[in-house]
């Protein structure tokens, strides 16, 4: 399925709570587009120096992705390339495990990469709160 919408749901420590959507500018499937979108939605609604609880990122108004229509937009190329980049990621995590690829910025620091993604519960896709 392609996201043609970003929500972001904020937390705030008095347990406070606000939503905010994005449309993006065509359909997208990556997680770092949903990503970026989502960021941007909290710089821009997010109080300075306020401690947030938690932040939920959803993707809204899917639709198949069974036929896309051409687009002349140079950003579809990049776009399309960073799909074929997360689909064989998520292959090989799939095949060997999630810490067969790690980020670069990670190897910088010794104790960021004896982490245990797996056992942390609630920030792999697909699993909610360790299950």
């Amino acid at each position: 399925y392609l996201c043609k919408t970003v929500q972001l749901q904020v937390r705030t420590y008095d347990l406070a709570s606000y939503v905010r959507q994005v449309k993006l500018p065509y359909p997208c499937r990556t997680a770092r587009e949903i990503f970026e979108a989502a960021f941007a939605l909290f710089k821009a609604n997010h109080p300075k120096n306020i401690a947030s609880r938690s932040i939920s990122i959803g993707a809204c108004d899917l639709i198949s992705d069974d036929g896309e229509q051409f687009s002349f937009d140079p950003d579809i190329e990049r776009i399309q390339r960073r799909e074929n980049l997360e689909a064989a990621r998520d292959s090989l995590c799939q095949k060997y495990g999630s810490g067969i690829i790690t980020r670069g910025l990670l190897m910088t620091d010794a104790s960021l990469c004896t982490v245990n993604l797996k056992n942390t519960p609630g920030i792999l896709p697909g699993r909610i709160n360790g299950k």
